[in-house]
């Protein structure tokens, strides 16, 4: 996919514009040549140069039993800690929410530059000042290693958790999920029983969205939006199971008692074969408000 990137939005453009010049005493292919070079070297700055940094705050309510705002970040996914990384955990600590949800896959690079990113990462949290009243809680995502909630949020006040479990802060009952529970399309996790207003489900994928259980606001991240969709159609991939609509990112009525919200993510997919961009699917943080 990389290699494919790079040969539509680099190469393609230059022979493009070779081929206008080859052709330029015949108007018509000239001009075809030319438009179509022009039309390629646009979307390719976009999707490489200009939406993978365009971060947006996308805000949704949700009738609920308590009045709580709720920020939810997932996929950060970086492999160094720059500017662009700096400003949207600053983002994440401007929106003032009550409680924060952290979505999984925080930091995507192994070996000898992990460490270094880490404690980039721990610097630059620190410095945002993210300290909800409710808590922060971070569930596993597909990047995490063994050992990953200590090595980057010990100490940071953040609630970390590798598998399923309940947990309760204030008027919110909130289960954090395992990744491969988040990944499972026929979860049944029976909803607690508390004297809580409102329940909320956090889990990396969004796939747990398509069983019976639990109730309540579900939360989920990885599909990226699909970092590209096309107009009119929406994103080619999701790679999750739930429809592509769900996958696009937003907050969706699974039934009369489940919300769904998928963020699409605030980093993009630095994988060796992935290429690293976005296209009509810029990153984002969620605001999300619970109105009694």
């Amino acid at each position: 996919m990389r290699a494919v990137s790079c040969a539509l939005f680099l190469h393609a453009p230059l022979v493009l514009a070779l081929l206008a010049w080859h052709f330029r005493a015949r108007r018509a292919p000239a001009l075809a040549s030319l438009t179509l070079a022009v039309v390629l070297a646009a979307v390719g700055a976009d999707a490489f140069l200009y939406e993978p940094h365009a971060l947006v705050i996308s805000s949704y309510e949700l009738k609920a039993g308590t009045n709580v705002r709720i920020a939810v970040m997932s996929d950060f996914q970086a492999n160094h800690i720059g500017e662009y990384e700096r400003g949207v955990l600053k983002e994440l600590g401007s929106l003032d929410a009550d409680l924060v949800l952290l979505a999984g896959d925080y930091i995507q690079v192994s070996g000898p530059s992990r460490a270094q990113v880490v404690a980039d990462f721990r610097d630059a949290w620190q410095a945002a000042g993210i300290h909800p009243r409710l808590g922060t809680y971070a569930v596993r995502g597909d990047v995490e290693p063994n050992g990953w909630g200590a090595e980057l949020f010990g100490g940071l006040g953040v609630t970390t958790s590798d598998h399923t479990r309940t947990v309760v802060a204030g008027d919110v009952t909130l289960t954090m999920l395992g990744l491969y529970d988040s990944a499972n399309p026929h979860l049944s996790v029976p909803t607690a029983v508390t004297t809580s207003a409102a329940s909320i489900v956090l889990g990396h994928r969004p796939d747990f969205a398509l069983g019976s259980e639990p109730r309540g606001l579900l939360v989920a991240g990885h599909t990226h939006g699909g970092q590209v969709q096309l107009p009119f159609f929406g994103p080619p991939f999701i790679l999750s199971s739930v429809p592509r609509r769900w996958g696009a990112g937003g907050l969706f009525t699974v039934d009369h008692e489940r919300s769904l919200l998928v963020t699409r993510g605030a980093g993009v997919e630095h994988a060796d074969n992935a290429p690293e961009l976005r296209f009509g699917c810029r990153p984002e943080l969620v605001a999300l408000t619970l109105v009694r």
